[in-house]
């Protein structure tokens, strides 16, 4: 067997059970694991990529009334060959809030940058002659330092653990709150674990598209009103299909400001929650 075979078959056994599930199913259906830099370089896939990701979450208001976020990314990919592995290295730029209630929310592009996760090598494999990437979680703190993600958020939210990652002043990471159009301004500070992973499918034209997975926890450690401070850790809406990932191949000196100046040219005008 191929040594690049073996050691990505252990690579989808240990990583995550979704994969090795997928793992199934691509070999039901023809796939190929071999070496990702030599995947990498048959579909010349290495480079720098303008990001777009949606994050679809519902969860219970009250009665029957469902709150429908959106939490729409945008950043840099890049993908990079170190050996036989092909990197993959996410830097976010800036995001927007969609939800279905009558008031907006909204983040600072500082909040945006201050999520920063570990470069980590990607799983590729062939099905029927399509090119399938995989990328595994690798959970990042937001707001908050902790020994490892699995440890809970601290219970005081007095704790210096709890850590101003935006650098406006405030515990945490900021959401600000826009009441009767602009005329009420609240917000709230929340701590955060990003945890998602995504899976994509090369297309034609060179571009990726895919879902998200997501499994992000957070705290709400504050407001600028104590009726505010209600913790709110919505999942991720079951319809993985509300949650798309678009991968745009760009030049190597792209960068958020370009990537903010084009957003309309790259992506499709974002959907209702």
């Amino acid at each position: 067997m191929n040594p690049c075979t073996t050691r990505g078959l252990i690579m989808i056994r240990i990583t995550n059970p979704l994969i090795f599930l997928l793992a199934g199913i691509y070999a039901l259906t023809g796939a190929t694991v071999t070496c990702a830099n030599a995947l990498a370089e048959k579909y010349e896939i290495t480079g720098r990529y303008a990001h777009y990701d949606i994050v679809a979450y519902t969860d219970s208001l009250f009665g029957p009334f469902k709150m429908k976020t959106l939490i729409i990314s945008y950043g840099l990919t890049d993908f990079t060959v170190e050996g036989d592995e092909v990197i993959s290295t996410d830097k976010f730029c800036f995001s927007e809030h969609k939800a279905n209630i009558p008031f907006s929310t909204s983040v600072s592009d500082t909040f945006t940058q201050a999520i920063v996760p570990k470069p980590t090598p990607i799983i590729m494999s062939e099905v029927n002659d399509k090119l399938k990437v995989y990328r595994p979680e690798t959970p990042t703190l937001l707001g908050v330092e902790l020994d490892s993600y699995l440890t809970p958020f601290p219970e005081d939210l007095e704790d210096s653990r709890y850590v101003d990652a935006d650098d406006d002043g405030n515990p945490g990471v900021t959401v600000k709150l826009s009441f009767l159009r602009g005329l009420i301004k609240e917000e709230i500070y929340i701590a955060r674990k990003e945890i998602f992973a995504y899976d994509m499918e090369l297309q034609d034209d060179g571009s990726f598209v895919g879902q998200v997975y997501d499994r992000s926890q957070q705290r709400v450690i504050g407001a600028s009103k104590k009726a505010l401070a209600k913790d709110n850790n919505p999942p991720q809406d079951s319809d993985i299909s509300k949650s798309p990932i678009i991968l745009i191949p760009v030049a190597e000196d792209f960068d958020c400001a370009s990537l903010k100046s084009a957003r309309n040219e790259l992506f499709p005008p974002n959907p209702k929650p």
